[in-house]
């Protein structure tokens, strides 16, 4: 990404924040929705993340041109993880913004000026959705294929893509559960990660993580269909569990934080692993040609 690419980018969200905040200041009727003081707290939470990814990408101008590259270089990372965090959090501000707007306009107003101010926010009606690509990196066929088809359509956010080059991955794993849709493809390697797993486990916190949730079950994982199945994995982790406790006895825990952090990941994941393992194979998944249509539609018809 350029400097004008990143100059391009913050003017549009800039324009797009002044034509959202104009259209509400043409009907004040609506701010009595409950929903609208929350929604403009959050607006000023965002431009206070405006201004500081125009105030990084000055820095960065100014470091590029500098005659030591490796600050040019740390800048630009800089630069690019504020501007794609605010391009997400803009996204989601956005869609609320319009939901609030033609909610309120239908409460208050109904009728044809209901349906005036539904056409003049209809800029904003198909704002991408953001979507998930949660996957063990054997299945990168796949993933590149649900990523193909959803790009003209939607934000994809995968590990590979979004993640800055020195990123942290345990961020990354943390916006799954802020998205639109999860798209979990699921693989025999996958059941045996603890990166996937514990990625699957953030998005457990939601209670209504199942309506947000599409499963693409590759044919190393159909064996999740069956109890047996399903008993071979919670013995491998229960396995796992085992290895690394012996493997830590003994030794001043102080010295493996690391370590320990990733048996308290394997604990978690055997507290959740049947649970989400049943609710896999309580769905009717189609195969997996089938399952990437019918991501598709979902996305495009969100």
């Amino acid at each position: 990404m350029t400097v004008h690419d990143l100059q391009v980018q913050l003017l549009k969200i800039q324009k797009e924040g002044l034509q959202l905040f104009q259209l509400f200041g043409q009907y004040p009727e609506i701010s009595v929705i409950p929903e609208y003081n929350a929604w403009m707290n959050n607006l000023q939470q965002y431009q206070q993340r405006y201004l500081t990814g125009h105030q990084t990408h000055d820095q960065f101008k100014v470091g590029f041109s500098a005659d030591n590259p490796q600050v040019g270089l740390t800048q630009l990372l800089q630069c690019l993880d504020i501007v794609n965090k605010d391009q997400l959090f803009w996204d989601d501000l956005k869609r609320k913004g319009v939901s609030i707007l033609e909610n309120g306009a239908e409460a208050i107003y109904g009728g044809n000026k209901s349906q005036h101010v539904y056409n003049q926010s209809g800029l904003y009606q198909h704002a991408k959705p953001t979507v998930f690509l949660s996957y063990n990196w054997g299945s990168d066929k796949t993933a590149d294929e649900v990523e193909k088809r959803l790009k003209p359509i939607a934000n994809v956010l995968r590990d590979k893509s979004s993640i800055r080059p020195w990123g942290s991955i345990s961020e990354f794993m943390k916006n799954i559960s802020k998205t639109d849709l999860v798209v979990v493809i699921i693989s025999d390697a996958y059941l045996r990660s603890v990166a996937c797993l514990y990625e699957i486990m953030q998005l457990l916190k939601d209670d209504k993580w199942i309506a947000h949730s599409m499963f693409l079950v590759e044919d190393s994982a159909k064996r999740l269909y069956k109890s047996v199945g399903q008993l071979d994995y919670v013995n491998y982790w229960a396995s796992e569990r085992d290895s690394l406790e012996k493997a830590l006895q003994g030794i001043n825990p102080a010295l493996v934080t690391a370590q320990a952090e990733e048996l308290k990941k394997i604990q978690l994941i055997q507290l959740n692993l049947n649970d989400f393992m049943k609710s896999v194979s309580d769905r009717n998944n189609p195969d997996l040609a089938q399952a990437i249509d019918a991501v598709e539609r979902r996305v495009r018809n969100s």
